[in-house]
């Protein structure tokens, strides 16, 4: 199946090959007026230390019409936690990494694998399950914050 076929209430991208990007990215921006938009972005410590992040943080840098971002970061020790924390620093968005490895989140974990609620498996699609469900934890916990943003995994 392909990433870009979901059902239900997730975004369905149509038509990406024959429209331009000017084109999509206005479309963009006029939604974001009405409804706040954040991406979450699922990472491992070793796409840091490559040129394709890099490339994909600069251009974040300049989306107008994102209001947060929410990154996972997976497999980082506490000072490579602390580099991505660096490495990310210069998102002008409202941004925030959940380390995957770190003390809180594998208590976390634990706690929800007593209950039988821990994600399964490894890889990008359990981090999200997790990063969105913790995402919309802070809205209320925050002092109001994080505004309440609707994600769609794209």
């Amino acid at each position: 199946m392909s990433d870009f076929h979901q059902n239900g209430i997730i975004a369905n991208f149509h038509n990406l090959a024959d429209r331009k990007v000017e084109e999509l990215e206005a479309e963009l921006v006029g939604f974001s007026r009405k409804q706040k938009m954040g991406l979450i972005l699922p990472s491992l410590f070793s796409e840091l230390e490559g040129p394709a992040l890099t490339h994909i943080i600069d251009e974040l840098a300049r989306v107008p019409y994102l209001e947060e971002i929410v990154i996972g970061l997976d497999r980082a020790d506490r000072d490579q936690f602390l580099h991505a924390r660096e490495f990310f620093s210069h998102l002008p968005q409202h941004h925030r990494i959940l380390w995957n490895d770190g003390p809180r989140l594998k208590a976390l974990d634990a706690e929800l694998e007593k209950e039988g609620l821990s994600p399964t498996g490894a890889g990008q699609r359990p981090q999200c399950l997790v990063l969105y469900g913790l995402h919309a934890g802070f809205g209320s916990r925050d002092g109001g914050r994080s505004p309440r943003l609707r994600y769609r995994h794209l």
